[in-house]
């Protein structure tokens, strides 16, 4: 007889989320266009201090209406590679456009991944209105 699996949820304390967005380069933000949802590719730095998302992106449709909205809101995931278990950190929060030099060039330092950034790129940084993780398991009966 086969073994039943399903799947356990588990909360992800504050701390270790800051620690998960920070390992993390590679997540989406999800804004509204056109009223209804769409969600794009960010190459992403996580802000500590602020517990922020930073990313790179050009004058169009993602900068534009994450700048329209009230909110908009980050994920990044994993899955660990010693066993069946993923999670996810979701950040839900105001965008703003990173205009001072210094925290660009910062931003710019903690990249470790360069995919699309041009003269013509502008920064944006999603402060956190709500941070919330979850933990993924498959469990086995």
């Amino acid at each position: 007889m086969s073994a039943l699996s399903r799947t356990w949820l588990e909360d992800i304390p504050a701390d270790e989320c800051a620690d998960l967005l920070g390992s993390s380069w590679v997540g989406r933000l999800g804004v509204v266009v056109d009223d209804h949802p769409e969600i794009f590719p960010v190459n992403h730095v996580f802000e500590r201090t602020t517990g922020s998302v930073l990313f790179p992106t050009t004058l169009g449709t993602k900068m534009r209406n994450a700048l329209a909205s009230r909110s908009v809101a980050c994920e990044v995931d994993g899955v660990l590679s010693d066993g069946p278990i993923g999670w996810s950190v979701l950040v839900v929060g105001e965008a703003e456009e990173l205009t001072d030099a210094a925290t660009i060039a910062a931003a710019t330092s903690l990249r470790r991944a360069v995919w699309a950034q041009s003269e013509r790129s502008h920064w944006l940084r999603v402060r956190p209105l709500k941070v919330t993780g979850r933990r993924i398991y498959l469990v086995e009966d």
